[in-house]
């Protein structure tokens, strides 16, 4: 079970450690309520905590993806809130952030434009799933294109 959580909190960490003992032990508390207790809400609290205060990006996608309403979260859906914390994400260069949003203003807002921005700065994020990120991107731009 500890080599799952270490795992899972490595995916969040994006390193083995960080500098900060605080920011480590919170993504392990975030970790162990979001995979292991299923406590979506507190979960969601301390995501928000690491991307407000200690400006820990892949914590603001992982607020935003839970306010989103995608499944599993059972946390009451906020797409402006989603939004806020997707851009704070994206603008510190966290790939998934960029992604979704721009799947955000692709199919919920209907502005493709902003829509391919998001998906190209993800696609050269070079995060996990990236190729699909840019897969996403060539396929608006051509359409965008074909108009």
């Amino acid at each position: 079970m500890q080599l799952k959580y270490f795992l899972l909190t490595l995916a969040l960490c994006g390193c083995a450690s960080t500098s900060n003992k605080q920011v480590e032990d919170l993504l392990q508390q975030a970790v162990e309520l979001e995979f292991h207790q299923r406590k979506y809400t507190q979960a969601l609290s301390v995501y928000e905590e690491l991307c407000n205060k200690h400006n820990h990006y892949k914590s603001c996608g992982q607020a935003g993806y839970f306010l989103s309403g995608m499944p599993p979260s059972k946390v009451p859906s906020n797409p402006q809130k989603a939004r806020q914390y997707f851009e704070k994400g994206c603008n510190g260069n966290h790939g998934f952030s960029c992604s979704l949003l721009g799947y955000q203003y692709r199919f919920v807002i209907k502005n493709h434009h902003k829509a391919m921005n998001y998906y190209k700065k993800a696609c050269h994020s070079h995060q996990m799933g990236y190729k699909d990120w840019c897969d996403s991107y060539k396929k608006l731009s051509d359409s965008l294109n074909n108009q």
